[in-house]
């Protein structure tokens, strides 16, 4: 075998290993009973040990360390050895009993949230997370990085992102947003959204929502949807794509835009390229690619005029009897409305970065400071009292609502902003080189998938996320398309 056939055979058998990993993740956050969450966890302590002996394989090791450096090789294998030699200078040096241990951590982690965020209890989970959180500032020193530890944790998630970028990033935002936001509060113009809040059956809204994702071109014969606490996705393989969602009789909305962010997930990942199957290029290039194209199609397609003129007119014919009283126009404020609350996976369009930018703060404060745990409830009120001027009641409305800490993902939630620019960006450019209106008027949004898959959808891991952007745009990553669209979308429904 030649030197990038040996690289893709040790390549697929990782692959193989993370196949399995994840359907005892899928099974276990979508029906499997708790009683068995012991041996779920030592399956999945075995296979990430097998998985570190394999990565750790000196022959391994070699290869793709020589490979990552070799100008002469194809694009794929070099991304592909570049990526493993990445993974592997993250854990080489962590001890594999440590590995094991902290991956048992975390498994039974997601199951103490869950009842402490039911009893809205912090302290109940406060001692798993001091565990989680000191289990990462240990897997950091043995990195050995030059950068500060919260800038390990972001380059993780968003290759080259800083601090000092996310600050200069944030203050941008909080200069559009906060404005922006009391001038809407202080305006005449009521929006109502209480038509949202009418009782309608779980399994008819299942249909909504499938009828929905459909409509925006997730493939159903290639996925899945099931129910979850908290609505996530997960591809398998680009054949294999799926997600969950969250049904409350009383939340239409929530069900019906949760579908469409999470599709937007599942779409990217049914578009990359079948040949980057068994590879670990068959990802999106970075979370905030992946988050650019969750809200994407949440907030740019299903929540603007144009589309929503075309499906809410269908999905009323169909189904939606309980709202034939309310029109087009009023469906449309009242999806936008904008109302401060507590809840970010509830948060409207324009503050939701606010939301995603106080757990930024709350984190740089845990590792770069060493904020104690127990001081995060307090912290957390105070800035949801400054930046949205609304405090929670308990810690379910507190730092317990999101489900991210629990699996260690610290780093991760700047993703959730930047997905949010990197989409307003792109859709700017996407505007000229295809009629978007016209084509969301009459529900066809093959065009824009297309786009969206040439652009960025195929290549996987294969190009960065940066280079995405620059071939989209001619420019690198740049929030004034981002603060230009919420003024525009904004100040039109609240006559500003």
């Amino acid at each position: 075998m030649t030197a990038v056939e040996k690289l893709e055979k040790h390549v697929k058998e990782l692959s193989n290993i993370n196949y399995t990993k994840s359907v005892l993740f899928w099974d276990g956050e979508t029906g499997a009973p708790k009683s068995g969450v012991n041996e779920r966890g030592e399956a999945l302590g075995y296979l990430n040990s097998l998985y570190k002996r394999k990565m750790s394989d000196e022959e391994f090791i070699s290869l793709f360390s020589r490979l990552s450096e070799d100008k002469t090789i194809d694009l794929v294998p070099k991304r592909m050895a570049e990526e493993l030699d990445d993974e592997y200078k993250k854990i080489k040096n962590i001890p594999e009993e440590e590995y094991v241990d902290y991956i048992k951590l975390i498994n039974n982690a997601h199951m103490v949230w869950e009842e402490a965020k039911d009893k809205e209890d912090f302290d109940a989970f406060a001692p798993t997370l001091k565990e989680i959180i000191a289990y990462q500032k240990k897997f950091i020193d043995y990195r050995e990085s030059e950068l500060s530890p919260y800038n390990v944790l972001l380059d993780d998630y968003e290759p080259g992102m800083t601090m000092d970028k996310l600050d200069e990033f944030f203050s941008a935002l909080k200069e559009t947003i906060v404005p922006l936001l009391k001038e809407i509060i202080d305006s005449d113009v009521v929006v109502d959204d209480m038509f949202l809040k009418r009782d309608i059956p779980i399994e008819k809204q299942k249909k909504i929502v499938n009828n929905l994702v459909e409509m925006i071109n997730f493939d159903l014969g290639k996925g899945m949807i099931k129910g979850s606490a908290h609505p996530f996705t997960l591809g398998l393989s680009p054949l294999d794509v799926r997600f969950t969602n969250r049904y409350q009789e009383d939340s239409l909305d929530f069900a019906l835009f949760a579908g469409a962010h999470e599709g937007g997930h599942a779409i990217y990942e049914q578009n990359i390229d079948q040949n980057l199957i068994g590879t670990n290029l068959a990802d999106g290039a970075s979370m905030g690619m992946h988050e650019s194209q969750s809200r994407f199609y949440e907030n740019l397609i299903c929540k603007d005029i144009h589309f929503v003129r075309y499906y809410y007119k269908k999905l009323k014919e169909k189904y939606l009897d309980e709202l034939k009283d309310i029109d087009v126009y009023t469906f449309y404020k009242g999806i936008n409305k904008v109302t401060p609350g507590l809840i970010r996976i509830y948060a409207d369009e324009l503050t939701y970065s606010l939301h995603v930018m106080i757990r930024y703060e709350i984190e740089k404060e845990i590792f770069e400071n060493d904020l104690a745990v127990g001081m995060i409830p307090k912290l957390w009120e105070e800035k949801m009292q400054s930046y949205l001027g609304v405090v929670p009641s308990n810690d379910a409305e507190g730092p317990l609502q999101d489900v991210h800490w629990s699996g260690g993902m610290f780093g991760y939630f700047p993703s959730y902003a930047l997905g949010s620019a990197y989409a307003s960006q792109i859709m700017h450019f996407m505007r000229k080189e295809l009629p978007v209106n016209e084509l969301l008027e009459t529900g066809d949004i093959k065009q824009v998938g297309a786009w969206l898959r040439e652009k960025i959808h195929k290549y996987g891991k294969v190009k960065k996320p940066s280079e995405l952007i620059n071939d989209i745009s001619g420019e690198g990553f740049n929030p004034i398309y981002y603060a230009n669209y919420l003024k525009d979308k904004y100040s039109a429904i609240y006559e500003i």
